[in-house]
């Protein structure tokens, strides 16, 4: 894994815990597709200095020996640039925009695996191993199925448009 895939997916990690964020709007989903390519040539250009540092304190501003580093405020400098104020503000509309994207790319998963997972309980042709990695697989898959469901329409709709983009941008 990249360690700029790294650095977003401890963004992500840090705002996950919240409990709701308000719905996209298609200038938002716009402004943090632009900012993407520059935070990602911010974070190569710091990459040692990234490295020595607790990765989720510094990216969820809870640390005021952290926020107050000329390294931070080099990042919220760039961040500022596309209507962001905080890292975690980034981070939220970030996962949002990628929660949005899978809920309209995986829109026929469904919720309720269970008779899948008896399947493989019960499958007398399958080791305990291909068993447990199978069911590890549609845990993984019906958790993120249930977080696609509770998308709102509103910010599947803020996304619908940028759907290429994300795509060429995952793809990356």
């Amino acid at each position: 894994m990249s360690r700029f895939v790294q650095f977003v997916a401890t963004l992500f990690f840090i705002v996950s815990f919240q409990l709701s964020a308000a719905d996209l709007s298609k200038n938002q989903v716009g402004q943090w597709l632009a900012s993407y390519q520059a935070i990602q040539q911010w974070s190569a250009n710091h990459q040692d200095e990234l490295l020595a540092l607790d990765a989720q304190t510094f990216f969820s501003g809870s640390n005021q020996d952290v926020t107050n580093t000329a390294l931070y405020q080099s990042m919220l400098a760039v961040l500022a640039k596309y209507g962001f104020d905080s890292a975690p503000q980034w981070s939220q509309v970030g996962e949002q925009i990628m929660l949005a994207y899978g809920a309209i790319q995986q829109a026929s998963v469904k919720e309720d695996f269970s008779k899948e997972i008896a399947d493989i309980k019960n499958d007398p042709n399958m080791t305990a191993e291909q068993k447990e990695a199978m069911l590890q697989l549609l845990q993984t898959t019906q958790q993120l199925a249930e977080r696609f469901a509770t998308v709102s329409e509103a910010d599947k709709l803020a996304v619908a448009d940028y759907v290429e983009q994300i795509t060429a941008l995952a793809g990356r």
